[in-house]
C-alpha cells in the first residue's frame, strides 16, 4: 500500500501515539471454518440482544405488517427500514451463536415477509402514488440487504431459492423505475422533498449500491452490476459526486456539500464492494482515502461521529464544543463505522482499523445498550406522533445518542416512528445487533501463512491450520480492563505457521513471551513464526497507563453541519476557537474512555463499573471516574455524565 495514502495530520486525540512505521497484517480474511465461543465482553451483549430483541416474534410480525398497511404512505417515512436492518444484524449474530431458537424465528419471519411482496416484485411501505420519494428507496435497500443476509444463513434449500428469487424481483422493480435511460427517474430524484430539493444530497438512495453489488455476486446477473456502475458514475450528484471527491483527497468528508454521517459511510461501503468486484484500483483507493480522512477528522474519543445532530462536523477537533447537545454521536453512525472498520481492516491490514473498531465497541457501542429496559416515550418528537393515538412506552435495546459534554442517556430516539397500536421503534434499535455480530469474528482471523489475533475477546476459537489440522486458540483475559492476554494453542501434532498479534497504537510499552521466552514487540502488528505444538502459550502484556487527552487547537474552521430542514440544504458557517476550547481534558485507560458520573459525586452507593480511577483534572481536587460504557446508566439527571471536563474553575 502507498504510505502516502495513510499520512495523518494528527487531529484525532485518540490516535496520538500511532506510528507511521507500524507494521501491517498480510492477507487478512474471515475464517469461515471457525467455531466461535466468545466468553468476554461480547458474551452479555450477544445474549441480551438475541433474547430481548432478535427472538421477539411479535416485533418481527409488526415489522412485516408495515408492508401490508403501506404505513409510510402519508408522510413518506422509514418504517420500511426496520425489518431489513434487524435481519442483517440477526444474521450476523446467528453466524456467531449458531442458536437454533434464533434461527427458527428468523426463518419464520422470512417466510412471513415473502407474503407481502407486491405484484411488481417490490417490498415497500409506500402506496404506488408516492413510491420513489423520500425514504422509499432507502427502505428498499434494507429489505434487499436483509434478504441477502438471511439467504447466506438459510438451511432450507427450497426457501433459500425462494428468498433469492424474491430479492431479484425486488431489485428488478427498482431497475424498472430508476436509471439513466429515458423515462426513468435519475437516482438523485428518488429522494426529493416537496420543494424538489434532495434529502441529504441523495446519499440515502445512492447507498443501495452495496446490496446491488451483493446481489450480482449471489446471482451473476449482469444487470445488477450495470446498475451499480451507474450509481458509481452518479455518485450522488447533489454532493458533487462524493466518490470523486474522496479519490481527489483534497477535502475531508465534513467539507463535502452534504455531511450526513451514517448515509455517507453507507455509500462508501457500497463503493468498496463494487471496487473489489470489478477490480477497480481507482475506487479502492477512493475508499481507503475516505476511511483515513474520516478516522482523522471526525471520529471522537467514544468512536462515533457527529456532534452537531447526525452530521459530520470535524468532530475529532470540535468534540469539546457544544454542537447540538444530546442529539449527536448516533448509534447508527457508531455501528456503521464499526462495520466499515472491520472491512477496512481486512482490506488494508492496518491495525489502526482494529484500534478504531474496539474503541467504538468498548465505548460508544456498549454504552448504548439498554440492559435495564428504560423507556422514554417522551423523546418521540411531536412531528412523529399520530394525532389521537396514545403512545405506549416501548422497550428499545439501544440508546440512540451519547453525549460528550455533560448530559444523560436517552435524550432522543433516533428515527422513532409509531405503529398503529401506539408502540414505536427506531433506526438505532434496529441496526444495533450488527456491531456485536461482527466483533467475535475479528478475534482470530486468517492471515498470510497462518492467523492473526485482532480482538482480544476471551473465548475458545476452533478452526483448521493451513495444512488442514484441527487447532484451538483459547484466549484468557479480562481485557480491556486488565493488561494481560494469554493465548493457549492446542494442535494435532506439530506445524509451522505464522500467528500475528495486533499491538494497539495507544500501548507504548509492551511485553511478549512464548512459553516464557521473551520476544520483541513491533508497533502495529507483531508476527510470531514458529513450529507450534499443543500447550504452547503466548503471553502479551499491554500498556494500560492512565493518559490525559487534550483537545486539538484549530483557530478557525468552516463547517457544513447546519441544515435547513424545509429544504434539507446544508449551510456553511465559520467557527472560531475560543479560550474555553483548550480548557478541557479527557482520560483514557487502554481503549477505555473514562467519564465523570453524577452518582460518584454523591457517594450514596457503589456505582457498578468495569474500571474506576481517581484523577486530578484541575491539579488539586480528586475526581473519581469510571469507564464511559458504565456511566449514565439510570438515563436520568442523577447519573448525568461527561467525557470532556473543564480544567479551570468556572
Amino acid at each position: 500500500m502507498d504510505r502516502k495514502q495513510i499520512s495523518h495530520r494528527n487531529e484525532n486525540p485518540y490516535l496520538r501515539h500511532s506510528r507511521a512505521d507500524r507494521l501491517f497484517a498480510s492477507g487478512l480474511k474471515p475464517d469461515l471454518e471457525q467455531s466461535l465461543s466468545p466468553r468476554g465482553m461480547c458474551e452479555r451483549p450477544l445474549d441480551f440482544i438475541a433474547g430481548e430483541q432478535l427472538c421477539d416474534r411479535e416485533l418481527w410480525a409488526k415489522f412485516v405488517e408495515q408492508y401490508r398497511l403501506k404505513s409510510d404512505t402519508a408522510k413518506q417515512e422509514w418504517r420500511s427500514e426496520y425489518w431489513g436492518k434487524m435481519m442483517r444484524g440477526a444474521a450476523f449474530v446467528y453466524s456467531v451463536t449458531q442458536d437454533e431458537a434464533l434461527y427458527a424465528v428468523l426463518e419464520e419471519t422470512a417466510r412471513d415477509l415473502l407474503t407481502v411482496q407486491d405484484a411488481d416484485g417490490a417490498f415497500t411501505t409506500y402506496e404506488p402514488e408516492v413510491q420513489f420519494r423520500k425514504w422509499d428507496l432507502w427502505g428498499r435497500k434494507y429489505i434487499l440487504l436483509g434478504l441477502l443476509c438471511f439467504h447466506s444463513i438459510c438451511r432450507d434449500g427450497a426457501l433459500k431459492e425462494e428468498v433469492l428469487t424474491a430479492a431479484r424481483r425486488h431489485a428488478d422493480a427498482v431497475l424498472e423505475r430508476v436509471g439513466n435511460e429515458e423515462g426513468k427517474l435519475p437516482i438523485e430524484q428518488t429522494i426529493n422533498v416537496d420543494q424538489g430539493q434532495m434529502v441529504h444530497g441523495a446519499m440515502n438512495s445512492l447507498s443501495i449500491l452495496e446490496p446491488m453489488v451483493l446481489l450480482y455476486r449471489a446471482t451473476g446477473e449482469k444487470r445488477y452490476l450495470d446498475f451499480a456502475a451507474y450509481l458509481v458514475e452518479t455518485g450522488a450528484r447533489g454532493c458533487g459526486n462524493i466518490f470523486e471527491l474522496a479519490y481527489a483527497d483534497r477535502l475531508a468528508p465534513y467539507q463535502y456539500p452534504y455531511t450526513k454521517a451514517y448515509e455517507m459511510i453507507s455509500c462508501f461501503e457500497g463503493l468498496l464492494e463494487y471496487a473489489l468486484t470489478v477490480g477497480s484500483e481507482k475506487w479502492k483507493t477512493a475508499v481507503i482515502r475516505f476511511a483515513y480522512r474520516l478516522m482523522e477528522s471526525d471520529i471522537t474519543l467514544l468512536g462515533s461521529a457527529g456532534t452537531t445532530h447526525e452530521f459530520l462536523d470535524h468532530a475529532s477537533v470540535h468534540q469539546v464544543d457544544a454542537g447540538d447537545g444530546g442529539v449527536g454521536q448516533e448509534t447508527c453512525v457508531s455501528v456503521t463505522w464499526m462495520k466499515f472498520c472491520a472491512r477496512m481492516l481486512l482490506l488494508t491490514g492496518d491495525p489502526l482499523f482494529g484500534d478504531c473498531f474496539e474503541q467504538t465497541l468498548y465505548n460508544a457501542y456498549l454504552g448504548a445498550l439498554n440492559y435495564d429496559h428504560v423507556c422514554r416515550p417522551e423523546c418521540i418528537q411531536a412531528g412523529f406522533r399520530i394525532p389521537g393515538l396514545e403512545t405506549v412506552p416501548s422497550f428499545l435495546p439501544f440508546d440512540s445518542y451519547t453525549p460528550l459534554l455533560g448530559g444523560t442517556r436517552g435524550q432522543g430516539i433516533g428515527g422513532s416512528l409509531l405503529f398503529s397500536d401506539g408502540t414505536y421503534y427506531g433506526c438505532c434499535a434496529a441496526i444495533g445487533a450488527v456491531g456485536i455480530g461482527i466483533a467475535p469474528h475479528l478475534a482470530v482471523l486468517r492471515a498470510k501463512d497462518g492467523f492473526s489475533v485482532q480482538l482480544y475477546e476471551q473465548g475458545v476459537y476452533k478452526t483448521k491450520t493451513p495444512a488442514g489440522n484441527a487447532v484451538t486458540f483459547s484466549i484468557e483475559t479480562d481485557y480491556p480492563v486488565g493488561d494481560a492476554v494469554r493465548i493457549r494453542v492446542e494442535l494435532q501434532g506439530e506445524e509451522r505457521f505464522a500467528l500475528s498479534l495486533r499491538i494497539p497504537s495507544w500501548s507504548v510499552e509492551n511485553r511478549l513471551a512464548v512459553n516464557g521466552r521473551p520476544l520483541a514487540v513491533t508497533p502495529g502488528v507483531t508476527v510470531i513464526r514458529r513450529q507450534w505444538q499443543t500447550g504452547d502459550v503466548i503471553e502479551l502484556g499491554l500498556d494500560m497507563r492512565l493518559e490525559a487527552l487534550r483537545p486539538t487547537p484549530f483557530e478557525r474552521d468552516v463547517l457544513r453541519s447546519r441544515i435547513i430542514w424545509r429544504t434539507c440544504d446544508m449551510v456553511p458557517f465559520l467557527m472560531e476557537e475560543t479560550p474555553e476550547h483548550m480548557e478541557h481534558v479527557a482520560f483514557r485507560r487502554g481503549p477505555l474512555i473514562l467519564a465523570r458520573d453524577a452518582r460518584l459525586q454523591k457517594g450514596e452507593e457503589p456505582v457498578p463499573a468495569l474500571c474506576r480511577v481517581t484523577v486530578f483534572p484541575d491539579g488539586e481536587r480528586p475526581l473519581t471516574l469510571i469507564d464511559c460504557a458504565s456511566a449514565g446508566r439510570t438515563w436520568q439527571e442523577d447519573s448525568a455524565f461527561s467525557i470532556w471536563m473543564r480544567t479551570k474553575t468556572q
